[in-house]
């Protein structure tokens, strides 16, 4: 079983949140000032053009902040209380992506909040269920315990079924009200408008993993900022613990400056003397893997095909530490058909690991691994123009 530890500490002038699997930190994420746009905030935006052959919108969010949103799911909530998206409407929108790379936000018109146990989304219908939950008993009961709401629809996730019943009720019927009171403000508020700020790094790291069995602890440097942990994970308040050494700062002792470089750094070393290059470009990010210092007294074939795997770990470890989304090309050695297409199906098992959805899509005729990655918050790289300031 894994060991996972989520970590928050001050770092650099600023609050990093790290997630650590089995003693390597994983994840690193930056708050954002509260000035940036950043995924769940909700808005009173404005429509400025409605390209009908895209089935989208472009509206400001404010003076200078243009988004897209995409109709295709449904329309959003105007301000005269009816569904519609027409060029000067003011409308109710959620910040699904955030910019990136000179990109907009991307925005839903669906608007939803999420807790420990379930997500509540408006408009919605229905109730569904984590795929991770088994048919069974306890997913019978809740068929009938836990009944839809009209215009609402309820997500309930994997650590559910741990929770006291009555637990996963309470919370959805909290989510559902706060929900409400959002909704229905929208209309009375000017545009431009921020009616809910959209959870931190720190929140959202923790809304992912923190009910996890796999997680063992989250350690937290600030008194404040425990409380808050606390406060927001009421049922995962017993894991949390307070960083206590006045000797040393909680961002040396679980050595976040290495997982800085790790993230940053344009050569990472492999353990056999080879090394990755990460080149980051505004159309995708490219990856060359170099034999290096490799060594190994072997046959050439199964040097390359033991290289091949190597790079594929840390290719898929290093997408995850620095957040890389969108297309991601390797180039890895020479590799023959049957063997190229182990090496796709062991890289595809590695990025199915990754909470984010990836997809190792084939290998070109040149040889070069083409890759996707969900894009859904900023890479590290643009996130530690936050720190030092």
């Amino acid at each position: 079983m894994m060991l996972r530890r989520i970590l928050i500490a001050r770092h650099r002038g600023g609050r990093v949140t790290a997630v650590e699997e089995d003693g390597r930190i994983a994840e690193l994420w930056a708050e954002a000032p509260e000035s940036e746009v950043r995924v769940g905030d909700v808005y009173v935006a404005r429509v400025t053009h409605v390209a009908k052959n895209l089935e989208a919108a472009f509206v400001d969010l404010s003076r200078g902040q243009n988004a897209f949103l995409p109709l295709r799911g449904g329309l959003p909530l105007r301000a005269e209380g009816d569904r519609g998206a027409r060029e000067g409407d003011s409308v109710l929108v959620q910040v699904e992506r955030e910019p990136h790379a000179g990109k907009p936000p991307s925005l839903s018109a669906a608007v939803s909040l999420a807790g420990e146990l379930t997500v509540v989304s408006c408009p919605g219908a229905g109730v569904r269920y984590s795929r991770k939950i088994p048919e069974g008993e306890w997913k019978e009961f809740m068929r009938g315990y836990l009944p839809a709401q009209e215009g609402f629809g309820i997500i309930v996730r994997t650590e559910a079924p741990a929770a006291d019943v009555s637990s996963v009720r309470m919370e959805a019927d909290a989510l559902r009200s706060r929900l409400e009171e959002i909704v229905s403000a929208a209309p009375h508020r000017p545009c431009y408008s921020v009616l809910r700020r959209g959870r931190g790094y720190m929140n959202a790291v923790c809304e992912r993993w923190i009910s996890d069995p796999e997680t063992a602890e989250v350690v937290i440097e600030e008194e404040e900022v425990f409380a808050e942990v606390t406060l927001a994970f009421p049922l995962s308040a017993h894991k949390c613990r307070l960083y206590r050494d006045d000797g040393l700062e909680m961002s040396k002792t679980y050595r976040f400056e290495k997982a800085f470089r790790d993230a940053s750094d344009k050569r990472v070393w492999l353990k056999s003397g080879a090394y990755l290059v990460i080149e980051p470009t505004e159309a995708m990010t490219v990856i060359d893997i170099n034999t290096g210092k490799d060594d190994r007294k072997r046959s050439k074939d199964r040097t390359v095909r033991e290289l091949a795997s190597e790079a594929a770990r840390e290719i898929a470890f290093q997408m995850r530490l620095r957040n890389l989304s969108g297309i991601v090309s390797a180039d890895f050695p020479d590799l023959p058909a049957q063997e190229a297409q182990e090496v796709l199906r062991e890289m595809q098992d590695l990025l199915d690991r990754d909470p984010v959805r990836a997809e190792a899509v084939d290998f070109t005729r040149l040889g070069i691994l083409e890759m996707t990655r969900r894009r859904i918050r900023r890479p590290f790289a643009e996130q530690m123009r936050w720190l030092d300031k």
